[in-house]
């Protein structure tokens, strides 16, 4: 009986000496989530020399991507496609109405020729707007041979004159063409260069018109036109159509191949030779530079081009070789025309 208030005495203090003690330490799960503030993080290195900003970042919330790493390359691609269109140079039909012709102009902008009466316009006007200008004349001419008039010139305006003379000069200065009368001509002096009905301009020869006017009070002025040379010429003599172009221009000098600055006038032959397509004709090649044996290698050069280019037979088209005759050194292609077409 007597230890019984020991052990009662030792049960109502130990929970005082319990309280008493040493303040414990909490215990942390680490599975268990915290509850309340969490403990501040630490100032400084932590152990293992770790740093805070090592430490690993809480995840986001945003689903982790999983695919595989970005390997693609930046490619260039550069194609080219190509097409061929054919382009046919068809001879313009010979049935045009007035209205699809009449567009002429001035010098520099597009001049069209006129082939036929026009009843309402003067007849100084008509040639004033047919003819080719000189300057254009000078130059390769694009797909058309200056046909006749081929010589004009125009009269100063405003001038009270008595007489006059129109004339033409060679490069030797000699007068081949001389018309002197009472009137002339108000605004355009012109030429065809024919005289008794038989061509006497050449090609390749320089011209110059010459214009000679008195006044009422004798007074005498002379005024020049501008130089014109032609590289090529057409013309309508004895019931053929002439085509002349100049060797030295048509060929390479001293070689049988054609030029390249003349294959405007080739164009302005082949135009023809389409228009009249059908009709006999005849090719001669004058030799001048080079003797006989260079003109029969251009007769065979032209011969091969224009069976090409007009499809013809060989055995039924052979040029001609001639010696220099009094056209020049030229090439000379003759087109038998039809009665209708005859002037």
């Amino acid at each position: 009986m007597k230890k019984q208030p020991m052990a009662l005495l030792l049960f109502v203090f130990l929970p005082f000496a319990l309280a008493a003690g040493p303040e414990a330490k909490p215990v942390v799960s680490k599975t268990t989530p915290l509850l309340g503030p969490q403990p501040a993080q630490p100032k400084g290195p932590l152990p293992g020399g770790e740093t805070p900003n090592d430490r690993e970042l809480p995840a986001s919330d945003k689903p982790k991507d999983n695919a595989a790493p970005d390997n693609s390359r930046s490619l260039e691609i550069t194609s080219s496609a190509q097409d061929e269109i054919p382009i046919a140079l068809d001879p313009p039909p010979l049935d045009l109405s007035f209205k699809d012709v009449v567009g002429f102009a001035r010098p520099g902008q597009t001049q069209r020729v006129l082939d036929g009466p026009v009843e309402h316009m003067p007849g100084n006007e008509i040639l004033g707007l047919a003819i080719l200008d000189p300057r254009q004349a000078l130059g390769a001419l694009p797909l058309r041979i200056p046909s006749p008039p081929f010589i004009r010139m125009e009269v100063p305006p405003g001038l009270e004159t008595s007489k006059g003379s129109f004339g033409v000069m060679d490069q030797m200065s000699r007068v081949i063409y001389d018309k002197s009368g009472p009137e002339l001509p108000r605004d355009l002096a012109v030429w065809d260069g024919f005289q008794n009905d038989v061509l006497v301009l050449q090609a390749g020869v320089p011209y110059t018109p010459m214009l000679t006017l008195t006044d009422p009070r004798g007074s005498t002025q002379r005024y020049f036109g501008e130089p014109i040379q032609l590289e090529a010429l057409q013309f309508n003599q004895g019931g053929l159509l002439h085509v002349e172009i100049r060797n030295d221009v048509l060929f390479q000098r001293g070689s049988a191949d054609l030029s390249i600055e003349a294959v405007p006038l080739v164009k302005g032959l082949l135009n023809i030779m389409r228009v009249h397509v059908g009709s006999p004709f005849r090719v001669t090649v004058y030799a001048g530079e080079g003797g006989r044996g260079v003109a029969e290698q251009r007769a065979d050069t032209l011969k091969r081009f224009l069976e090409d280019a007009l499809v013809f037979e060989g055995d039924n088209f052979k040029p001609g070789v001639e010696a220099q005759g009094a056209r020049g050194e030229v090439t000379e292609i003759l087109i038998t025309l039809e009665p209708e077409t005859q002037p």
